[in-house]
């Protein structure tokens, strides 16, 4: 159990040796992020054609969108992982608390309760538990020096993934809880 709990209580630096990340530019992966670009302008020509005739504005609102993301984008790439791991537990917590917060006061829209609605913009907060488990679960297993996990450390990865899965799936959101079972790297043969 004290092994389990130095895993998490053991502190992460996310500023030692962390180079720049704009000077990581020269790292990325520039066919993928062209790949991505050239998929984003044949999405948004099929919106214009499609929408051409309503005239409902909607190439412009997806021009926001993607111009949203591009500076989404540059931001994460700007922030050091290890920051986000030296927060994955509070992360974590975030997205539980606010997975069982929608259950209660959630948007209920095709028979689900899954959204926060502020405004016309809606909020799904399992999407941000799934990425804060994922947090968790690379921080608890990157500490692992033995090549297979104990039964108490594979009970501690099952509960990690198992308590957001199954709020998600209370909303009922089968989809989003199915794909909390892929980050957990057991398999069951």
């Amino acid at each position: 159990m004290r092994a389990i709990s130095e895993r998490f209580s053991s502190p992460v630096n996310p500023l030692a040796d962390a180079p720049s990340r704009l000077g990581q530019l020269a790292t990325l992966h520039w066919g993928l992020l062209a790949s991505a670009l050239a998929l984003t302008v044949i999405g948004l020509l099929t919106v214009r054609s499609a929408a051409a005739e309503l005239g409902a504005g909607y190439l412009t609102r997806q021009l926001v969108w993607v111009g949203a993301g591009l500076v989404a984008m540059l931001v994460a790439f700007a922030i050091d992982y290890r920051r986000l791991l030296a927060l994955s537990m509070p992360l974590y917590l975030g997205g539980l608390a606010a997975v069982i917060l929608v259950l209660p006061l959630g948007y209920r829209a095709g028979g689900a309760v899954g959204w926060f609605r502020i405004g016309s913009v809606g909020i799904q907060p399992s999407e941000f538990a799934k990425l804060a488990t994922a947090f968790l679960l690379a921080r608890f297993l990157s500490r692992e020096s033995e090549r297979f996990l104990s039964l108490r450390e594979i009970g501690v990865v099952l509960a990690i993934a198992g308590m957001p899965m199954l709020l998600i799936a209370l909303e009922p959101d089968m989809g989003g809880a199915a794909l909390l079972r892929e980050l957990v790297p057991i398999d069951v043969a």
